[in-house]
Formats: C-alpha cells, structure tokens, sequence
C-alpha cells in the first residue's frame, strides 16, 4: 500500500498572475507535510524542494511578462503563429526544469522511501477563435507528487501519468527534436499546407512525443 501528495497551486493559475507570490500552494514552504516529516524529511530539504517548484513558476511568469502575454500562451498549441518559435523554446525550457528539478530531488526523497515524480492534471484551453473557436483538454505539468512506498527501500517506478525520467543529455537531444518538428509544423500551416485543426492535431501529437 501507499499514499502520496502532491506539491503544486491549490487552483489554476489565472492567466493575468504576475507573481509567484499571488499562487497558494498545497502545502506551506515553513512547515514540512505530515506525510513527509513522518519519513523523516528535514525542513531543510522540504523549502529546497519547495524553492525548486516555486522557481519554475516564477521562471514561466517571467517569460510571459517579457512577452506581455497572459500565462496559457505557454501552452504552444494556443500561441499565435507569429511568436510560436519563441514560445515553443519557452514551453520546452520549462519542461526541461521540470525534469531537472525531479532528477535532482528524486535520489534525495528516495533514501525516505518517497518515490518523486511529476504531478500531472488535464487543463481545459481554448483554442481558436470565432466560428472555430473551440475547448481543449491539455495534460499539464503542475508540481511534484510524493509517493510514500510501504517498502522504504523501494525503487522510483513509473506511475500512470507520471512518468520516470531519462538523463540530461537525452532530454536535451529530444528537446531539441521536438522544436524542430514543431516549427516545421508551424511552417506547413503558415504556408497553408494544413488546416487550422490538422496544425493543432499535429502539435498535439508531437508535444505528447508520438
């Protein structure tokens, strides 16, 4: 048996935040979780984790306020043609802190018998506008889930939805493979070779790596 808790904003971001001071998160930086102060976690390692979590979503702030655009627009499937090469590299950077942040805590957490993974939650978008204005439902990164194993010497395993990570160099070579099959995507809509639904459909299915 185990249980877990996840790290991460209480509610979706509004897409007008201009500082990570505005989002309430789950669990306080001051107080360690029950769950985790139980398995022994010092306070110490819980605001680095924390501070680690709290840094993505300053980082992701501060690009959109760089670009005077609200938050969702880091969701490359809704930004507009013309600045999709930069937000795509901004969606993949995040991405990438993201599994940074998890290959540096994980062996940490795993001596306590914590499996770290990536917490997970379907976003409802919109996408288009006027006539083919239309939802969405996006798979989102939004914290850290902490999965408290029966056996404290058990392995980091791969949890529905969260997946474990590879290294640093192969996510860097799949980063940057992904940005290239994206911007061609962008191409081939903006030279009209694809519809507006085939150009999303096709984004879709290369940010979720198929």
């Amino acid at each position: 048996m185990s249980s877990f808790i996840e790290l991460k904003p209480q509610c979706a971001i509004s897409p007008w935040s201009k500082n990570v001071d505005e989002l309430l998160f789950t669990y306080p930086r001051h107080t360690v979780p029950p769950q985790l102060e139980a398995r022994g976690v010092s306070h110490s390692t819980w605001m680095k984790t924390y501070d680690g979590v709290a840094g993505i979503y300053e980082e992701s702030l501060s690009t959109v306020r760089g670009m005077k655009l609200p938050l969702f627009f880091l969701v490359p499937c809704l930004a507009p043609c013309f600045l999709m090469p930069k937000m795509i590299r901004a969606s993949l950077d995040i991405h990438a802190a993201w599994i940074e942040l998890v290959q540096s805590q994980a062996e940490i957490y795993r001596r306590y018998g914590i499996n770290l993974t990536l917490a997970k939650e379907y976003r409802s978008r919109t996408i288009g506008t006027g006539s083919d204005r239309r939802f969405d439902m996006q798979l989102e990164t939004v914290g850290l889930r902490f999965e408290m194993s029966s056996n404290v010497d058990a392995p980091v395993h791969q949890h529905a939805g969260h997946a474990a990570f590879p290294a640093v160099q192969a996510t860097a070579v799949a980063k940057d493979d992904t940005l290239t099959r994206l911007e061609k995507a962008n191409d081939l809509y903006r030279d009209g070779a694809i519809s507006y639904d085939e150009y999303t459909q096709l984004k879709s299915r290369i940010m979720a790596g198929k």
